[in-house]
């Protein structure tokens, strides 16, 4: 039993470096690159972490705020 827990718990502690290698591994380019000033705004969100900020910043990419449609046809 106790051969067992060992052998899971390595695993474990393993897994867990492996994620914080990759993590310091995507921070590091996230930091230079174009979404870093949004990167900087979600930081300030309680709970999300350089990585989340990234994430969210290249799923949505632009964070201007848009013009209604009533607005852009007032403007033509």
């Amino acid at each position: 039993m106790q051969s067992a827990f060992d052998e899971a718990f390595d695993t474990l502690l393993s897994t867990d470096a492996r994620r914080v290698r990759l993590d310091e591994a995507i921070e590091q380019p996230a930091v230079a690159s174009p979404f870093a000033q949004v990167m900087g705004r979600l930081g300030c969100l309680r709970g999300v972490s350089p990585l989340t900020a990234f994430g969210l910043a290249v799923e949505v990419g632009d964070w201007c705020p848009r013009r209604s449609p009533a607005e852009s046809a007032g403007n033509s």
